[in-house]
This record gives C-alpha cells, sequence and structure tokens, in this order.
C-alpha cells in the first residue's frame, strides 16, 4: 500500500459521496439527503469552509480509501445538536446548505471566532473503505496525523461528531471522547457496551476544552490546547505555507496555486520579511543570509516550516486587532 492524504478537491466530492452510499449504515442515515450529498459538499468547499483530509492508496486503480470532512458551525446548532430528541447531523448539513440555511461558518466568522470565544469543531462525516486490519491500523495513524494537522492549531471550545461504526466509536472513546447525555445535558465516559450500539441510532460524542483541562494526556486533549499567534501571515501567505508544509517545490507550489514562479518567490520574501519583524528568535541568521544563496533560502525555509509544524495556530486565520483586543481584556481583568 502507497498511502497519501491531501486536501479535498472539488472533483472529490462525487466519490467521497459515493463512498458514503456504498457503506449501508450510512445510506440509511442519509435517506433521501443521499443525493444531495456530493452536491453540498462541493458547495462548502468552494466557500472554503471545510477542513478535511482524502485518503487515498496510489498502487490501487481505484485509489480513494476514505475521507473526513469538519467544519466550524454556530452556537445554535451545537445548541439543536445536544437537544433531544437527537437527529442525524450528516444529512441534516447536507439539506441544511443546500436549502441555503447553513450552520457552517463562513472564513470570515472563523477569523473571528478563533480570535475571540473560540470555536464548534463539528466532523461532518466520515467513510472507509473495508480494509483488512493491518491496512485499516496503518490508515488509522495516517488519518490521525492528518487530522492534527488539520485541527490543532485552532482555537477550539468544543469538538465534537457521530461515529459511522462501532469500531469508530470506541476508537474516539479511547482518544478521549465523550457522549452526549441529552437528559442530564453533560457529556459522561463511553461504556465498552454502548460503544458497540451507539452507531445505530443518532447520538453525539465530543468533548470541550473544559473538560480538557480536567482530564489532560489523551489525544484530544492536545488538539483542544491551544497558544495563540505572534505572526499573524496575510491570507495569501498563509495559503502558500499550508501547501509548503507537505515539502512542495516552489514549481509544484505555483501549479497547485495558479500563480506565477514569480508571485511565489515574492510572497516567500514577504514571508521571511514579517517573520523578522515580528519573531526574529525563529531565523536568527536571517540578517546575516540575505536571500542570495539559494542553500541558505532553503535552511531558511526549512526552519520556518519546523516552527509551523510545532506551532500550527500560526496558521489559522486570526483578526490581529481582535486578537490584541482580547489579549488586552484579559490583562486587565
Amino acid at each position: 500500500m502507497h498511502l497519501r492524504s491531501r486536501q479535498m478537491r472539488l472533483q472529490d466530492a462525487r466519490p467521497c459521496a459515493e463512498l458514503v452510499a456504498s457503506i449501508p449504515s450510512l445510506r440509511r442515515r442519509y435517506g433521501s439527503a443521499m443525493g444531495q450529498l456530493a452536491s453540498a459538499f462541493r458547495s462548502v468547499l468552494r466557500s472554503e469552509s471545510l477542513r478535511n483530509c482524502v485518503l487515498e492508496d496510489l498502487d490501487d486503480p481505484v485509489p480513494l480509501l476514505g475521507f473526513a470532512n469538519l467544519v466550524f458551525v454556530t452556537d445554535e446548532f451545537v445548541r439543536e445538536c445536544k437537544t433531544p430528541p437527537l437527529f442525524w447531523i450528516g444529512p441534516e448539513l447536507a439539506k441544511r446548505v443546500m436549502r441555503g440555511n447553513s450552520p457552517i461558518l463562513t472564513p470570515r466568522q472563523v477569523r473571528e471566532a478563533n480570535s475571540t470565544n473560540g470555536l464548534n469543531a463539528l466532523t461532518w462525516q466520515e467513510a472507509m473503505r473495508p480494509l483488512s486490519e493491518k491496512d485499516r491500523m496503518m490508515v488509522h495513524c495516517e488519518s490521525l496525523q492528518r487530522f492534527d494537522r488539520e485541527v490543532r492549531g485552532y482555537n477550539l471550545k468544543e469538538l465534537m461528531g457521530q461515529a459511522p461504526n462501532s469500531l469508530d466509536a470506541r476508537v474516539k472513546a479511547n482518544m478521549g471522547g465523550l457522549c452526549w447525555h441529552p437528559e442530564e445535558g453533560r457529556y459522561v465516559p463511553l461504556t465498552i457496551e454502548e460503544a458497540e450500539t451507539i452507531a445505530d441510532r443518532p447520538h453525539l460524542l465530543g468533548i470541550t476544552r473544559e473538560l480538557v483541562l480536567n482530564s489532560p494526556g489523551n489525544f484530544l486533549s492536545t488538539v483542544l490546547l491551544y497558544v495563540p499567534p505572534r505572526i499573524y501571515f496575510s491570507p495569501s501567505e498563509l495559503r502558500l505555507l499550508c501547501a509548503a508544509l507537505d515539502g512542495a517545490t516552489d514549481e509544484e507550489l505555483s501549479h497547485e496555486l495558479k500563480v506565477s514562479l514569480g508571485m511565489i518567490k515574492k510572497t516567500w520574501r514577504s514571508i521571511y520579511s514579517r517573520v523578522e519583524v515580528r519573531c526574529p528568535d525563529i531565523l536568527p541568521d536571517s540578517q546575516n543570509h540575505g536571500s542570495g544563496s539559494s542553500a541558505r533560502g532553503k535552511e531558511k525555509k526549512q526552519r520556518l516550516l519546523a516552527y509551523l509544524r510545532d506551532h500550527p495556530s500560526e496558521l489559522r486565520p486570526v483578526s490581529p486587532r481582535l486578537l490584541r483586543k482580547k489579549v488586552l481584556g484579559a490583562q486587565a481583568s
């Protein structure tokens, strides 16, 4: 197996929806909304409001192994999801997106919430082809790494979703996920017995930042821990940096981002200038090296990307004005 994870593209929307339809339990969940799923995926992808990953086996003639996508939603929709009777979230999102009353935040709303009170992250849909136990473990490890990369660094106040099957429910519980108990109005531990049947009915698995602070040490607790950024990259710089984290060359970045090679190099210069002004400790030799040497330029890029992998909040959209206002308010209080 030659495994690769990458961002979902517009042309992936239909194959991913077809994968969901091929799984009987998920097809039953969606019912009449099944026919709307591909269009709903495309709509949200165009608005750049979807965090996602597609998993492929490049040795397979049909490479798609599975996918997972995550959206940031309004507080009102979270309250709906928690109010009995619980419902299947995936098909409800598909229907609302296509009706034009989507609870999914726009990029601007994400930026503002990420700079102030925090975000509600909701797993819209996960689906995986049937795999051997060995391949399933390999794919699971890859998907966890990609999930961490896509989500860690956001200012999350709650992370939630619904398990596609009992195995996934057990995995989420082992990662630190809890089960929402609507009658008690709180998250409670998921028992082994409940995990076996929970995917047969509407449910909600999740965790909040407050709960993480009381039970640190699991995988989800690391995802919800947040350190504010220091650099504040522009949107065009963020697009380049996020694409560069996969190790692409400038030529490959030019092709992927559909901009000229000259623009790629200009954006790198802007990025280095911003880092040197705001965080000179990241590139301590930048003042001496300049930009004339390709070897030194490569070292500079490697240092910066290594820093960003360890500090993913620098790659998340924020409003510097709102973030500074929040910090000043916290200091005053």
